[in-house]
């Protein structure tokens, strides 16, 4: 607990203490809940809708909402998902990674419109999973980290390939550097052995 209540002290310009990316599955629903009753902190819960959604997913959703949280649903270009996710199919293997990308893009680009500081993704699947260990012992990571392992490099090949208006590319491109300087970004599950 004492590691956790000292990133709430430096709080940003916002209402809300803190972002939790949620899909109505396990993991951010766990990590809004136990922010919000044991921590007493005021999240924002975001969902990046995928290209395609499930009815238990969005019945999952719908529960954890009404179930007091404050929450946002992010529907990016959907031509510009189409064409990520092919090309992410054809040179990365991951026929969603366009929805990928968004899972991090978008989260930072609220973030940084809303002035919240700290991010709260659910388990770091690369440390867990075996992937890289580069970041066990560092809970908190940048965007050249998330676009080095969990993009697996490949974003600004991938991006530069997305011949569509820059209105369209929105929710897939990070945000400059100075605007999400003070963004701290990290993993529930450095904090609790889940």
């Amino acid at each position: 607990q004492k590691k956790l209540s000292k990133f709430f002290l430096k709080k940003g310009k916002s209402t809300y203490d803190c972002i939790v990316p949620v899909s109505g599955g396990k993991d951010g629903s766990y990590v809004a809940y136990t922010l919000k009753k044991k921590f007493n902190v005021n999240p924002l819960c975001i969902t990046v809708r995928p290209p395609l959604e499930t009815k238990i997913g969005d019945k999952n959703l719908k529960n954890f909402i009404n179930s007091g949280f404050d929450h946002l649903h992010v529907s990016s270009n959907q031509e510009a998902m189409k064409m990520l996710n092919k090309f992410g199919f054809i040179h990365k293997g991951f026929p969603y990674y366009g929805w990928l990308i968004a899972v991090h893009t978008s989260i930072l680009r609220i973030a940084s419109s809303f002035g919240i500081n700290l991010i709260f993704y659910g388990e770091d699947g690369e440390v867990e999973y075996g992937g890289s260990d580069k970041t066990k012992h560092k809970p908190f990571y940048n965007v050249l980290y998330q676009k080095k392992i969990y993009l697996e490099d490949g974003y600004d090949k991938i991006i530069k390939k997305l011949n569509l208006d820059e209105s369209k590319k929105f929710f897939f491109k990070f945000p400059e550097n100075e605007k999400i300087k003070n963004i701290m970004i990290t993993h529930w599950s450095y904090f609790e052995n889940w």
